[in-house]
């Protein structure tokens, strides 16, 4: 827009009405009166001004690009972000569903040989103790998988409300 003041302004303007002295020839070809007036404005002396506006406009626009590509990166960071966390989690949880399996068989072989006489109870409570403490942390990792993936919708635009 401000370029626009190294060109000069036109404008037009124009009137239509009637006059006369005498009422009864108001409405008449007589008593016709338009009007027309023309106007030039242009900032030729003023050309140091019309530069500096420029710059600035200039300077205003690629500031604003600027800003738009920090918060365009910043979103992709934020999407990345939340991908990995959420993949890292949910491969975190298949790991930890694996250990419980393998702690459950453990649990239960203890037990037969509990039952046989050939370990005490202390290994037998050991192993439940062990696969408590994992069915407890794969607990907790399906929740962190649910809350990654609220930040993948929120990343992805999901969950703003309009301002108000």
């Amino acid at each position: 827009m401000a370029v626009a003041d190294y060109y000069p302004k036109i404008s037009l303007a124009g009137v239509l009405g009637f006059d006369s002295l005498n009422s009864g020839r108001l409405f008449s070809a007589s008593g016709f009166q338009p009007a027309a007036v023309a106007g030039l404005r242009w900032r030729l002396f003023d050309f140091g001004r019309v530069n500096a506006e420029v710059k600035q406009a200039q300077g205003a626009n690629a500031q604003a690009l600027v800003n738009y590509r920090q918060a365009v990166l910043r979103a992709a960071e934020d999407v990345e972000n939340a991908l990995a966390s959420l993949s890292e989690t949910q491969e975190y949880v298949a790991e930890l569903q694996t250990q419980v399996q393998a702690l459950t068989k453990a649990r239960d072989l203890s037990q037969q040989a509990y039952r046989a006489g050939s370990i005490t109870l202390t290994d037998v409570l050991d192993a439940d103790r062990q696969l408590l403490f994992a069915q407890d942390q794969l607990d907790a990792n399906r929740a962190d998988v649910g809350r990654a993936a609220v930040l993948v919708f929120r990343a992805f635009g999901g969950g703003w409300q309009p301002p108000i």
